[in-house]
């Protein structure tokens, strides 16, 4: 079976990982698209091949179509269509209408995935809601990245299959014993510093009780609402802030560390919900986005109403069963290695 992903967002870590695993198959031969907007050494693998190739700069990113045009006619120079069993697209917009373009030249079949950058776009550009009707009829299957995405794009049909997360999370088991931990509840938020993920709720909640609070992230874009939250974060005695950490640094922090909280509205999957899972963290988060609906078991507490009482009430239900939450969350992470995800996702191709 041989797939062509196109990708615009190739260069990243998840993509890149996302391809190795799947190549381990030996039943798939892989190509991959990336029609790029910024020069840059793109990552490369000896286990499949990678076209990169510029595409218009940024400052045609309103003239949506043309674009797709140029890299549709870039993907044509470089492979040919018809030695694809399946086309792979990773976003709904910029990389589906090149996929739309392919699949209707070489008559392959068609596989879309829904992402959070296209919910942006469907919000604010409403003119291309034609093109996604248009998608939505050529398109055998899409993969949507969460239960969220699912419902707000619910005119398509497809299976839902997160993200998956880094194996170092794995290679260690937590060191956190299956007991209810010490009296200070010891609380971690690990993300961008912007009012969505409602950071400053979670600093106001510390009052109820002896609790401290581990923060990892840095304000970006920088506004004067996050500049303000990291110089409050310095000068509590009760909160250690770190801008950055490495992978092995985060697996620490979370393993001494006993709830992970991030209660973010319109996250659309949020990784570190599973990260912190992954070392038997019990998760805080909003009802109705990011991880909402993707577990079979409790693995934290979804907030209906986002407020320090809320907060404050989840963390008490938390600590009174931890034993449950940890255990939970540590099964239900299993299911987010690469492996497995890259599972389901050969799954749609068959």
């Amino acid at each position: 079976m041989k797939v062509l992903h196109i990708c615009q967002n190739y260069n990243t870590k998840l993509f890149h990982k996302v391809f190795q695993t799947i190549s381990r198959d030996p039943r798939i031969e892989q190509v991959v698209f990336y029609p790029y907007i910024t020069k840059q050494n793109h990552l490369k693998s000896d286990r499949f091949i990678v076209y990169a190739v510029k595409s218009l700069p940024n400052i045609f990113r309103h003239f949506f179509l043309l674009r797709a045009l140029v890299n549709f006619i870039n993907l044509r120079k470089n492979v040919d269509l018809k030695s694809f069993d399946i086309i792979h697209c990773h976003t709904l917009f910029n990389d589906g209408v090149v996929g739309f373009l392919a699949s209707i030249f070489s008559e392959r079949k068609l596989i879309i995935s829904v992402r959070h950058s296209d919910y942006s776009i469907k919000k604010i550009k409403f003119w291309l809601h034609p093109i996604m009707f248009i998608l939505g009829t050529k398109a055998y299957k899409f993969i949507f990245i969460s239960k969220w995405l699912e419902k707000e794009f619910n005119s398509f049909k497809g299976v839902v299959i997160g993200n998956g997360i880094d194996n170092e999370f794995f290679k260690i088991n937590p060191n956190k014993a299956a007991t209810t931990p010490a009296n200070i509840t010891r609380l971690v938020y690990i993300g961008r510093i912007i009012k969505r993920k409602k950071l400053d709720v979670v600093i106001r909640a510390l009052s109820y009780n002896e609790r401290r609070l581990a923060v990892i992230g840095e304000a970006f874009p920088k506004t004067k609402w996050g500049i303000k939250q990291i110089e409050n974060l310095k000068n509590q005695k009760n909160i250690n802030y770190k801008p950055k950490q490495t992978p092995l640094e985060i697996i620490q922090t979370l393993d001494n560390s006993d709830i992970f909280v991030m209660p973010s509205i319109n996250e659309t999957f949020g990784i570190v919900y599973i990260e912190a899972m992954s070392r038997g963290l019990p998760i805080i988060y909003s009802k109705g986005t990011s991880v909402d609906g993707m577990f079979s078991s409790e693995v934290g507490i979804g907030l209906k109403s986002i407020s320090p009482e809320s907060i404050d009430e989840a963390i008490n239900k938390i600590m009174s069963n931890y034993n449950y939450y940890h255990k939970n969350a540590i099964k239900e992470a299993q299911s987010y290695r690469f492996n497995n995800i890259t599972k389901k996702i050969i799954a749609c191709y068959d």
